[in-house]
């Protein structure tokens, strides 16, 4: 069964819970032994050693001058005879203690390198100082602690506080991935390459390796932001590592002040060369502190140091010469990657290239560096300090590189990868199938344009994913998940436009239920007013079209005035949530029927009515359990009785096909076993059998599979059980009934329109009146009823008096004994004086002369019968 809404997670608790501040503390999880012992450094534990050797090795000298500086002219004069000393000192070590245990319940344990540090200190002490017998020691004056010195006491206190305390918890255990935001650089081998930069990159780095140079060499990979060059420079990197004879090393200059680029620049070489030759740490140290002055004294005028040789200063150039030696005595072939020189300042852009085309001018080296060139252009252009910016990034690098062109389509195989993971939910995995679909289908062009439209790149997809990850999370059950796609689309690009959406302005909202679309030059005039260009405008009237569109969506879907909030709000306010809903409809209908009468009483009732009209059973079987739980509903019974009866009457042929094959006897089969059901109201039953049965009094022919029962003696005898079944309810009334007789046809007069009601059913109803005085006593308190409404005086009989009582005599008889036990002897004596006196003379919808007198008191009555009301009386 669906009601064209999705599946959700459970509804959080529409309570609004008080905000609790809470302390922030270290929570507990697992101790990682791997890292604890990684954490104690081997360097470290050698140098702890080698302070316990040298200890005991110089002990005496080392003793000699601690006397001198410490024992002799303070410590021997210590107060050693207070036990206020002692109080003070054990206090020390009890807050030391605490501070560890504080510590060790937030899981901060002291570190590896500080046991061992402690270890150490605690060697030497004992070793050398507290066993050599050279030294008195102040002891404690409690007897049970007398065996322990002052100094014992501050040495373990002073290793405890000082020492370094750290958490060693396992990495955190993510248990709902797929609520998991996508990196934008994530390691290499764990994506697909998108852009096919794989090849290429091989391709790149062979002719690399195949080069040897004597000055420096600038290779600018030239691409648009988020169109791959990352991505490209990692798949170099790969490439150009597995070659023994580079050194490749990433240099990021977007991640240092301005006026440190340079020298950050010469401290990575320094670090990435020294394992090659130690000696060239202070060469390169020399060289850029040379280099450094230079430009202070030139106070950075990068026009001339850039393109002109500078460097006439001979012991500058001997530095130069000599690192270019050791670099070829390393025999490797220096690779400097550098990324994203877009993020930086045109100052900085500046000392970038600075950098490669003088500064770092060495043999054997490589730059590579990935740039949006519009925008270092016009950095260039904001420094104005060249005549031709693109003229001389050309000199800068000698080869210039271009990223292969790639097909959008390759973006509707890395969504579904991107939002459908081995973590994500079964019934979300669906929803979003269905989207990655749609993307796919020739049936909707229309959304895969805009998808199109609004992704260019990787990164953007990327962004758009955890965009709509949150957003999907919260309404993946609440609105058309199609058209949350296209506003998360819209926001991703441009927020400006999603926040014009967000506003209402695009859409008119005085269309009634529905939203439209404003008039086309309306909408561009807002493009127009903020700096849009034409595409912008043509792809936001494409998205607009799309949202204001109702064909192939749900109820929630953004075009229906009353959800506009939902995609904006992420509530549903008096609206029920489709999760509910759908849990609802795998109950059981008696459920179902309780939970929809609560529901009923609440401001969701008109939601509820949409969201019921809106199901589209699976099976008969379904079709069965929403009929009864709609002819159930206890509000608006007759709104509910019409929409069964379009589904079960109204629309008889359509259903046979749509759930019983076009089996006109199965559908048979199903009605009489419906009319049967117990659990479905009689008068229910009763009204829509009788639909059934007026098909055989039409004067328009009326084809026999259209009918469905071939007889209306089939239709007829269920009636009477129906009625049969009234009667046995001890709650039954004498009005309800008389409500169902009236639907028990056997005929109705061609011309006339009289209506005979079937004798099977009168005889029932005769015996049931003159055996059952409750029945009868209803029967004659409502025997006068107004002619009609409004009442303008005129009050006739019963209308089929005369069919049940053919034999007047004994209706009569039986009134004239009856004892009355609900109204006054007056009202008793004018009904039976009125009915036995002109019973004989009335006819069914003729006007029946009445005194005045008893005229009053028979309006009061019908005004006890909810016939009338006291202002029609009147």
């Amino acid at each position: 069964m669906s009601a064209q809404s999705q599946n959700k997670s459970d509804e959080a608790d529409d309570e609004v819970q008080p905000i609790v501040k809470k302390k922030t503390e270290i929570q507990s999880g697992k101790f990682d032994r791997e890292s604890y012992k990684s954490d104690v450094k081997l360097a470290w534990f050698y140098k702890c050693l080698i302070g316990v050797v040298l200890s005991f090795l110089f002990a005496v000298p080392f003793k000699k001058v601690l006397n001198d500086i410490l024992v002799e002219p303070i410590l021997q004069f210590c107060a050693n005879d207070s036990y206020w000393i002692d109080c003070v000192l054990i206090a020390f070590l009890v807050y030391s203690i605490r501070y560890t245990i504080l510590n060790m319940s937030k899981l901060l344990i002291p570190t590896g390198s500080s046991l061992v540090t402690m270890l150490g200190i605690s060697i030497i002490y004992i070793g050398v100082f507290r066993q050599s017998g050279e030294y008195e020691f102040y002891h404690l004056k409690l007897l049970c602690l007398a065996w322990i010195s002052y100094l014992d006491l501050v040495i373990l206190a002073m290793m405890l506080r000082l020492a370094s305390y750290k958490v060693y918890s396992l990495p955190i255990n993510v248990l709902e991935r797929h609520l998991s935001f996508i990196e934008d650089a994530p390691i290499i081998a764990t994506y697909a390459d998108l852009y096919g930069n794989g090849g290429y990159a091989k391709k790149l780095a062979a002719h690399i390796n195949a080069t040897t140079t004597v000055n420096a060499f600038g290779i600018g990979v030239f691409a648009s932001w988020g169109s791959g060059k990352t991505d490209y420079l990692n798949r170099l990197e790969e490439d150009l590592i597995l070659n023994e004879d580079n050194l490749v090393f990433e240099f990021n200059p977007w991640r240092v002040k301005s006026d440190a680029i340079v020298d950050e620049f010469f401290k990575t070489l320094s670090v990435n060369l020294k394992p090659f030759n130690k000696s060239i740490t202070a060469d390169l140290k020399e060289y850029s502190k040379r280099i450094l002055q230079t430009g202070k004294e030139i106070e950075y005028r990068f026009l001339d140091t850039l393109v002109n040789n500078w460097s006439d200063d001979d012991t500058l150039k001997k530095k130069q010469e000599e690192i270019n030696s050791a670099i070829k005595l390393s025999g490797k072939r220096i690779v400097v990657l550098i990324d994203d020189l877009d993020r930086l300042t045109g100052k900085e852009v500046m000392e970038v290239l600075r950098i490669i085309r003088n500064t770092a001018n060495f043999v054997n080296t490589f730059f590579i560096v990935t740039l949006d060139q519009d925008y270092i252009v016009k950095t260039l252009v904001n420094t104005k300090d060249f005549a031709n910016e693109k003229e001389y990034l050309r000199k800068i690098f000698q080869l210039t590189i271009t990223l292969p062109a790639f097909r959008k389509k390759i973006f509707v195989e890395e969504l579904e990868r991107l939002l459908i993971t081995g973590e994500t939910r079964q019934k979300e995995a669906g929803i979003l199938k269905l989207v990655v679909e749609k993307l796919s289908s020739e049936s909707f062009n229309d959304l895969k344009d805009i998808f199109e439209n609004y992704i260019d790149n990787v990164r953007e997809l990327k962004r758009f994913c955890n965009s709509f990850k949150v957003a999907f999370e919260i309404l993946k059950d609440e609105v058309e998940i199609s058209d949350l796609f296209v506003l998360e689309l819209i926001k991703n690009k441009y927020l400006e436009v999603y926040n014009y959406v967000k506003s209402r302005e695009p859409f008119d909202f005085n269309a009634g239920e529905s939203i439209e679309l404003k008039d086309e030059r309306v909408i561009s005039k807002f493009f127009l007013e903020n700096g849009y260009d034409v595409n912008v405008n043509k792809y936001a009237m494409s998205a607009f079209t799309f949202l204001a569109s109702s064909s192939g969506k749900n109820q929630r879907r953004f075009s229906r005035l009353r959800n506009f909030h939902l995609y904006f709000s992420y509530q549903l306010f008096d609206q029920i949530s489709f999760a509910e809903f759908n849990v609802l409809l795998t109950k059981s209908a008696e459920e179902m029927i309780v939970t929809i009468n609560n529901w009923s009483e609440t401001v969701k009732y008109g939601e509820l009515r949409n969201l019921l009209q809106e199901i589209v059973p699976e099976n008969n079987n379904e079709l069965n359990k929403i009929l009864t739980v709609f002819l159930n509903i206890d509000k608006d019974r007759v709104f509910w009785l019409e929409i069964v009866k379009e589904k079960i009457f109204t629309s008889r042929v359509q259903t046979v096909k749509q759930y019983f094959e076009e089996h006109r006897n199965s559908y048979k089969t199903y009605l009489i076993k419906f009319f049967k059901d117990s659990n479905i109201p009689i008068h229910s039953r009763s009204y829509l059998l009788h639909q059934f049965l007026t098909l055989f009094f039409l004067t328009d022919e009326v084809a026999n599979y259209e009918r469905i029962f071939k007889d209306k003696v089939e239709i007829q005898k269920i009636q009477i059980q129906l009625l049969k079944d009234e009667f046995a309810d001890a709650s039954s009334t004498n009005d309800s009934a008389m409500s169902l007789l009236k639907y028990i046809y056997e005929s109705i007069d061609a011309k006339t329109h009289i209506v005979t009601i079937y004798q099977p059913a009168l005889k029932l109803m005769k015996d049931k009146l003159l055996h059952d005085n409750k029945y009868f006593e209803d029967y004659i308190l409502s025997f006068f009823r107004p002619l009609g409404i409004p009442y303008l005086g005129d009050i006739v009989p019963e209308p089929f008096f005369n069919e049940i009582f053919s034999d007047l005599e004994t209706f009569k008889e039986k009134l004239k004994g009856f004892r009355f036990e609900r109204i006054n002897e007056e009202i008793y004596e004018v009904l039976k004086l009125e009915i036995i006196n002109k019973i004989d003379h009335m006819r069914p919808g003729v006007p029946i002369e009445i005194e005045s007198g008893h005229k009053r008191i028979i309006e009061k009555l019908m005004i006890m019968n909810d016939m009338l009301d006291n202002n029609e009386q009147t």
